[in-house]
């Protein structure tokens, strides 16, 4: 366990902070990412480290994404997708490229 003095290394940053994200409670993500954020303390690395527990939790929320110039949301779910940040819209028949 570390000191108030030691710093953790990066990789357990990481982490910690991916096991926040992973258990974000529906409707709390963007409170939990902020809380994350403040507590890293790093941008780049934050943003390069949690991308995929942020895909994952995507994932597993069923999250709708309103796809521009369109009526309706697509799903973003282990079912729709089609490769790594590729997901497929049934509906409109369209792939959808995901940055997260």
């Amino acid at each position: 366990m570390a000191d108030f003095g030691e710093q953790l290394p990066d990789e357990e940053k990481i982490r910690i902070a991916s096991d926040f994200i992973l258990h974000s409670p529906p409707g709390e993500f963007n409170e939990v990412f902020n809380d994350v954020r403040t507590l890293v303390n790093n941008d780049s690395l934050l943003r390069e480290g949690v991308a995929r527990a942020i895909a994952e939790y995507n994932k597993d929320q069923l999250t709708p994404v309103r796809l521009d110039n369109q009526n309706h949301y697509a799903l973003v779910t282990a079912f729709t997708q089609i490769h790594k940040y590729g997901f497929h819209d049934q509906k409109m028949g369209l792939k959808l490229i995901l940055q997260f």
